[in-house]
Order: C-alpha cells, then structure tokens, then sequence
C-alpha cells in the first residue's frame, strides 16, 4: 500500500469563476448580492432576502429592512425577537355618550374588548325612585292628575293638575280660530246648555231649534213635538204635508208643498203692536229648481200685507206686498249680502227677520244667526195685521220641501 502525505492546504483567498454556468465572480456583480443555485449545475447573483411587501404591492428591497414605529405604536428587539406594542395606554375602549347613543340592554361603562355586543349606553345609567330602580330605556306614563310634557328633545316636565286630563293645556278654537292662550278648564253658560257626567266621561247638552235660545212664551216655538202646537192654525197647508222633530236636534217642521205658486204657510194671531220683531229660520232643498220664496210674513184676514223672504232666483233679500196671501211685487231688496243659488238649492239655512215699527216694515236677514244683513225698508198697500207666520208664498215646483227650525217673537 502506497502512502501520500499531502503537504498543508492553502486558502483560496480569490477565484474569478464558479462551476457551472452562471457568470464571474470577479468582479461582483451589484451590492448586496449573493450566488444563488438557479438550475442544475448553474447559478446566478441575488439577493438572500426573497421580498417583503407592505400593503401587498409595495415591496422592500433586502437583504437589510428597517421597521418604522407608527402612530401610538412602539417597537422593541430582543435578540432575534420584534416587539410591537400600543403606545394608547390602558387598551379599552368606552362605548356610547350622551351625544353618540348605542343601542344596549346592559349598563353603561368602558370594555377592554374592541367590539361588545351586548353592551348598551343612552346616557342615563338608571332611573330610581326610592328603592325602585330601573336600568335600560324607561317610558314615562301619565297617570291620574299627573302632566308630562317635554319642550325639548330628552327634556321632560312632569307636573300636578287640577284634577282629570293630566294637566295638560287645551287649545279652544273659536270657528277654527284658536283663542290667544290654552285652557285647562271649561265652563259652559247660557241658557239650555248642560254639563253632566260623573266619570272622566262628560256630556255637554245643548237644546236644539234656536240654539238654546229663550223663545217667547207666547209665541215662541222650536217644532219639537210630535204634532203642529194649538197656537197654529193652517192656510192652503194639511197635516199630511209636515212632518215633525226633524234634524239632529229633532227640531224641525219640514213642510212637502204640493202645489205650483200657492201660498201654504201656517200663522198666529198677530199683536198688532206699535214695534214687534219676528224672527225665524228656514232652509229648503230643491235640486236645479229656483223660484222658492220661503217667507215670514204679516197679513189680515183677505191675505194681504207684507211678507221678508230671500229668493233663490233673483238672489238676496226682499220685502214684497202680499195679495190674497201670495207675492205680489216687490218694494225693495238687497242682493249685496248673498251666496251662490245652489246654496238655497242643497238646504242651506236662512234666519229672516221682519220688523213692523211706526209707518213702515224693515227685512234683513243673516246666514248663521248672529251677523245680520243691512236692513231693507219700505211702506207696503194699507192692512191691518192680525195674522202673522212663516211658510212658502211662491214656488215653480210641487214637491219643495220648507224646514222650519224655530220662530219667535224677540221684541
């Protein structure tokens, strides 16, 4: 066996070459750069980090990367350790304000977990009344004399009344207008208005015909019963024509008159005074007719006289003679003050007044009972008066219905 002792072994210090393909060693190619194996029996310079990316296109050339600490952020090195911490402080989160509500069934507070489900703050922990305590959203309930009110949004006034309603303020309007200030309390005048009722329940009853008026005692009548009153007594007009306690109030005496342009009214005896003022209240219904002079009306015993009436046709208010106790002309109108034919026509109501004072007679009339018409005067033919009433004096058509809802005698 031959033995060979090798000498020392000297380093290389420098080559120029690598196996394989792949290039030079000499010089170097690029900083930073390493050979790397590329294939078989080959090799090609490169870096020894293979990439780091920030936000997934954003790379980072190696093989030195340089860690940059953000806001609230703060790093440590430990070896070959990386710390990141939060630089916040204390690492919870509080949920919910006053100003930022978040819907909860729990108490209010502070959470160290980012996201809490079951967690709910409206800015009000709970609510206590003596030894009760209420947690989460509280409905606040009105009850027996006790008035809430909230004049601004999570600001609620809770306040005593004077006994049922809560307390609360009452908007009265007068004909849609509401009055200057809020009521809380009602008191109903006048003569025929009762309130009654034990409960919280109150019943407010207002006598029907003149809306609660006080008729006169001998003359007066609101045609509330069941059958024409005794102080009547018909011209041309039967039983079979009325019928009686029409209306909601279960005032009215609807006439159905039966014959073209004849005069069928119903009258009393008349004073035959020095001044005397009638009153009375009508409406009629007669779809596309016109030609209806409902009247009230002062004659003798042949029929003649003086009659006020507002006519549908020649629209307003009229003072005309009476001959054999129908219309026979005009003496003066006023067709200022006057509305459209069909209000007349789909029952519409009228107050008319006729006045009798020393040599002459005065008409005006109103379309809600209190605001009356300037009057019409004039001087009818020569009659002594002994009969005075209200019903139709001319009519085109024989199935117009007259609905007399008071008359009276208010001076």
């Amino acid at each position: 066996m031959k033995v060979t002792r090798l000498g020392q072994a000297t380093p290389l210090l420098s080559a120029t070459s690598l196996g394989g393909s792949g290039g030079t060693l000499d010089p170097v190619v690029g900083g930073g750069l390493v050979p790397v194996a590329s294939g078989s029996n080959s090799w090609s310079w490169g870096s020894n980090v293979s990439q780091i990316f920030a936000n997934g296109s954003n790379a980072v050339l190696g093989p030195s990367v340089n860690f940059a600490a953000g806001s609230n952020i703060t790093l440590s090195v430990s070896s070959n350790t990386l710390t990141i911490t939060s630089a916040a402080g204390g690492g919870s989160t509080s949920y919910g304000s006053n100003s930022n509500a978040v819907a909860s069934a729990n108490d209010g507070g502070a959470s160290t977990l980012a996201s809490r489900a079951d967690h709910v703050h409206l800015g009000v922990r709970s609510l206590a009344h003596s030894s009760n305590s209420f947690s989460g959203p509280v409905i606040l309930t009105a009850s027996g004399t006790l008035g809430i009110t909230s004049p601004t949004p999570g600001t609620y006034n809770l306040s005593a009344g004077t006994g049922g309603g809560g307390g609360s303020a009452l908007t009265v309007k007068d004909e849609g207008t509401p009055l200057a200030t809020d009521a809380t309390s009602l008191d109903f005048v006048g003569a025929g208005v009762v309130a009654s009722g034990v409960g919280a329940a109150k019943t407010i009853t207002i006598a029907g015909g003149g809306g609660g008026r006080t008729l006169n005692g001998t003359y007066g009548d609101e045609f509330t019963g069941g059958s024409l009153d005794a102080k009547w007594t018909r011209h041309n007009q039967t039983v079979g024509m009325e019928t009686y306690a029409q209306g909601r109030a279960a005032s009215i005496l609807r006439v159905a008159h039966g014959a073209v342009n004849a005069a069928e009214y119903i009258y009393q005896t008349a004073p035959n005074g020095t001044n005397e003022t009638w009153e009375a209240k009508v409406s009629w219904f007669q779809e596309n007719v016109t030609n209806q002079m409902f009247a009230l009306l002062m004659v003798d015993g042949s029929g003649n006289g003086i009659a006020a009436f507002v006519y549908d046709n020649a629209n307003g208010l009229y003072l005309a003679n009476v001959a054999s106790h129908a219309y026979s002309s005009a003496l003066t109108s006023n067709t200022n003050l006057k509305p459209t034919t069909s209000f007349y026509q789909s029952g519409g109501p009228v107050w008319i007044k006729l006045r009798k004072a020393t040599g002459l007679y005065a008409a005006s009339y109103s379309f809600d009972g209190e605001a009356y018409s300037a009057e019409v005067t004039g001087t009818p033919s020569a009659f002594t008066p002994t009969r005075v009433g209200i019903g139709r004096i001319l009519g085109t058509n024989a199935n117009s219905f007259g609905n007399w809802d008071f008359f009276d005698k208010t001076a």
